[in-house]
């Protein structure tokens, strides 16, 4: 799984390029939020049509407990369990309201798929 600002699709060559990949999250102050994350995601081995649920989550530094930020609904339908099926998901204006770290987590039901924690930080550098 990769966080990025974005994902650009070539129409010609068909290729994407992922733009910016997101390590940390850096505001100037809390709380904030972020006007766009891009969330791309590739699975394999699936079988048929395959809700899935992306949700991002703060995690509480001090106790451990997830806070559900958002949640994504998706449909995916895999023809053929041996290619590589792209999910990609765009996040508005994610609310960030500390230094708590966030989880993306891509689930089905039969359980979690794979997850990303990303760390978030004070601009320490920024005057405002």
């Amino acid at each position: 799984m990769i966080v990025a600002n974005d994902v650009v699709l070539d129409r010609v060559t068909g290729q994407a390029s992922i733009l910016g990949i997101i390590h940390d999250l850096v505001a100037p102050g809390f709380p904030a939020a972020r006007p766009r994350l891009v969330v791309w995601a590739e699975l394999i081995g699936g079988h048929g049509a395959m809700p899935l649920l992306l949700a991002t989550m703060r995690i509480d530094g001090s106790t451990g407990a997830e806070h559900v930020l958002t949640e994504v609904r998706l449909r995916a339908r895999f023809d053929d369990p041996r290619r590589v099926l792209v999910v990609v998901v765009t996040i508005d204006d994610m609310p960030l309201a500390g230094t708590d770290d966030i989880l993306f987590r891509l689930s089905c039901p039969q359980g979690t798929i794979m997850e990303r924690r990303i760390r978030v930080m004070v601009d320490e550098e920024d005057p405002g």
